[in-house]
């Protein structure tokens, strides 16, 4: 009975710690610096990133002043996702599309596209599609689709998850059993990493795309149990090397490591 409760539909929950991934994220108030996880304020129904205490201080004194700027970081580390068109509220046409520095923002009808295009910069692109009106109109916080947690094992402590603690990673969520370990993760994810990612892809978030060594096509045949998840291979050199590993625990290291991941795992529904 646990299992099934656990495996029914994560609701989307107040986040009890985000660990997200900030690789290309720029500070809110000086976009010049990478964002660091640690130094965070909370924002609408998220939270924003700086590069030092100075900008996030800057920020909490005034943050109608940075709103702009921090609309599109929520956008662009996946924590809100667009609904409409930011001008008029209206429904996305097809190849109305206009590049917004890192992402692409659906618009309407092509009045608004030539609108975006002929801005002066990004910045001020940032400016028209996420000001607090149109973010409003245009964006609304992620949705959690449903996981199954039925096999999901805290990367901590080997032991059954729960739906209440949640970290964000790699625009997915991992689980753990408790507050303590949702922290511990947050102030180290690359030590958890492995562990993380292959919770990511037992939870269905993310599918195998390729092979974790070499990135090249999935052979028929090359099928190898790994933590309980059935993964392929391109051929039977790269099989054999997983296949011969000492134990499930290396065989987890080699196909789950950071490096492997990105090779040969993409998140579901979305193509590398």
């Amino acid at each position: 009975m646990k299992h099934l409760v656990i495996a029914m539909m994560v609701l989307l929950l107040p986040a009890i710690a985000q660990a997200q991934d900030l690789k290309d994220v720029k500070c809110v108030v000086n976009p010049k610096m990478a964002a660091k996880a640690d130094m965070k304020a909370k924002h609408m129904d998220g939270e924003v990133y700086f590069c030092c205490n100075a900008c996030k201080s800057k920020f909490e004194a005034d943050p109608d002043k940075y709103m702009a700027a921090a609309n599109y970081q929520l956008a662009t580390t996946g924590q809100y996702e667009q609904v409409a068109c930011p001008f008029s509220g209206g429904e996305i046409a097809d190849g109305k599309a206009a590049k917004v520095g890192k992402m692409e923002v659906g618009l309407c009808c092509g009045n608004c596209k030539a609108k975006v295009e002929g801005a002066k910069d990004t910045a001020g692109q940032i400016d028209m599609l996420f000001s607090k009106k149109a973010f409003g109109k245009g964006f609304e916080p992620a949705k959690t689709e449903d996981i199954d947690l039925s096999k999901a094992r805290c990367p901590m402590m080997d032991d059954e998850v729960s739906a209440e603690y949640a970290a964000d990673y790699r625009g997915g969520k991992v689980f753990f059993c408790c507050k303590r370990c949702v922290a511990s993760f947050e102030k180290n994810p690359e030590k958890f990493a492995v562990a993380a990612n292959a919770q990511l892809v037992a939870t269905g978030q993310f599918q195998q795309t390729a092979c974790p060594f070499s990135g090249g096509p999935l052979k028929d045949g090359t099928s190898v149990n790994v933590g309980g998840e059935d993964l392929s291979f391109c051929c039977g050199n790269c099989k054999g090397k997983v296949a011969g590993a000492a134990d499930d625990e290396a065989r987890m290291q080699m196909v789950y490591n950071e490096k492997a991941f990105g090779k040969g795992f993409a998140k579901a529904g979305t193509n590398k």
